[in-house]
């Protein structure tokens, strides 16, 4: 039971005794007469009236985090704020709500940060960089190089990024066997994300299979129809999703292949956050901040269980070892990858600053790469 329907809940209980006790009262009393009650006073209309858009489904963890940034802004706000929460596509898929949020005509949207948008962005498909979640919030949350160039290529297309929303490690999931080798993706159509790291990784792993795999790139709306109807065999897959939408029945085998953290952003129109004042503006800060850490939390705790459920409802889970992922990681080259595709991109956007360099240093320190 979300917040909001507990608040519910609870004032139809309290308006069944009021209404209640009253009765009681007078026939117990008698017919003498009470003091005429004094009104209640209307509730103050809000001073900000907002509206949240998700393409996530209502009630994944996702989605909760970004339901919960609704009401955290109402309640530091003291009621100043009031927010519709529009979950699963109903405003449109993450393209026209960042493009509507972009031009002011949305307050907030959940999207995906692709390169699409502002180059910039494609520094967070970063390849296999946080091979585990503690070394994914070293490099990914709170204050830190990475979340600065995220953070700019948002601002650089008039959007600020609220928050970063946890997206799980990308495994990828297949209608037929999982992936133990990179043999394993020979002959496939393979489903690949609108962003040229993925299609790069890709290219990379599948180079020398015969027969060769076919990258699809399409958006994310489209993929579980696609796996459904046959136009692609695989694809990447993240654990937050993969039960709550139901792709374990038409992907059934799910290995994880971590070739990256995947996350999306809350965003909020920049020149209206600009113009807010102060402490409206903590508030927005202060509801993304727990919003995330809720979220995070949430999602990480309920991996296992999610996982548990998912096999009893048909699925096959593969965990590769270390060695296993290694022959992945090889394939792809990542330090030659960033030089290729990052170097140049934050040279430019950042000149004189040896961004690509502090990038890379960081990722070495925290992944213990020579």
């Amino acid at each position: 039971m979300t917040r909001k329907k507990l608040l519910i809940l609870l004032g139809s209980v309290c308006l069944a005794l009021m209404l209640t006790v009253p009765m009681v009262a007078i026939a117990c009393a008698g017919p003498a007469p009470g003091p005429t009650p004094t009104p209640a006073p209307t509730p103050a209309k809000a001073e900000y009236e907002w509206r949240i858009a998700d393409f996530y489904v209502e009630g994944c963890d996702a989605a909760l985090g970004v339901e919960y940034f609704g009401f955290l802004l109402e309640g530091l706000s003291d009621g100043r704020i009031d927010v519709k929460y529009y979950p699963s596509g109903v405003l449109g898929g993450y393209e026209e709500t960042f493009d509507a949020c972009r031009l002011g005509e949305l307050e907030f949207a959940m999207v995906s940060p692709y390169s699409s948008y502002q180059e910039l962005l494609g520094i967070k498909g970063i390849p296999f960089a946080g091979s585990t979640y503690a070394k994914v919030d070293e490099l990914f949350f709170g204050p830190g190089i990475i979340r600065t160039i995220i953070d700019d290529g948002w601002e650089k297309v008039g959007v600020k990024q609220v928050e970063v929303i946890e997206g799980s490690m990308q495994c990828w999931i297949c209608t037929d066997h999982p992936f133990l080798t990179p043999d394993d993706m020979a002959g496939l159509k393979f489903r690949v994300p609108p962003a040229k790291v993925y299609e790069e990784v890709f290219r990379r792993i599948t180079a020398d299979l015969t027969p060769a795999a076919v990258a699809q790139v399409m958006p994310w709306s489209e993929f579980y129809s696609a796996l459904e109807r046959g136009v692609v065999d695989a694809g990447h897959g993240y654990m937050n999703t993969y039960e709550s939408m139901k792709f374990y029945e038409v992907a059934p085998y799910w290995t994880d292949i971590n070739t990256n953290y995947n996350f999306d952003s809350i965003i909020m129109n920049l020149d209206l956050y600009n113009s807010l004042p102060g402490d409206i503006r903590d508030v927005v800060d202060k509801a993304g901040w727990a919003a995330g850490h809720f979220c995070r939390s949430e999602c990480r705790a309920g991996y296992a269980a999610s996982e548990a459920r998912c096999i009893e409802g048909g699925a096959t889970f593969v965990h590769l070892t270390p060695e296993q992922r290694q022959v992945f990681i090889d394939k792809v080259n990542p330090l030659e990858l960033y030089e290729e595709l990052y170097k140049d991109m934050l040279e430019n956007n950042y000149p004189g600053e040896n961004m690509f360099e502090e990038v890379v240093d960081k990722i070495g320190a925290v992944e213990g790469w020579e």
